[in-house]
């Protein structure tokens, strides 16, 4: 994640397990941060480790197929001391960010451009 003052950088760690439905094609998606040996915290400790406790996605088909609702559901700590509205600014900034990647993929996948 950039960095914004004053929250500093921050990273995660996040394991996700994703199931799609066979008879609706529904796709659900699971994740929570995790520890591994493989990448350790920040020893400096310039890089602040978020901790999030759950995050879902849920995609459903609606309309027929012709559309898409989207569910997402968080809880996460941004760690250190931050102010509340830098925390929902920066949450949502992300999100919007995560939003555009995933519309520019599934276009890609259509053949189509932005």
């Amino acid at each position: 994640m950039k960095p914004q003052w004053p929250l500093g950088a921050r990273e995660s760690l996040l394991l996700y397990h994703g199931y799609q439905e066979p008879h609706t094609g529904n796709i659900f998606t699971a994740g929570a941060s995790i520890d591994h040996p493989s990448v350790p915290l920040d020893p400096t400790g310039k890089l602040i480790r978020m901790q999030c406790f759950h995050q879902h996605y849920v995609f459903e088909a609606i309309e027929g197929g012709l559309r898409t609702r989207m569910i997402y559901i968080v809880e996460f700590d941004f760690g250190g001391n931050v102010p509340g509205k830098l925390v929902q600014n920066a949450a949502m900034e992300k999100y919007c960010a995560k939003m555009s990647k995933l519309k520019k993929l599934v276009l890609k996948e259509r053949g189509q451009s932005i």
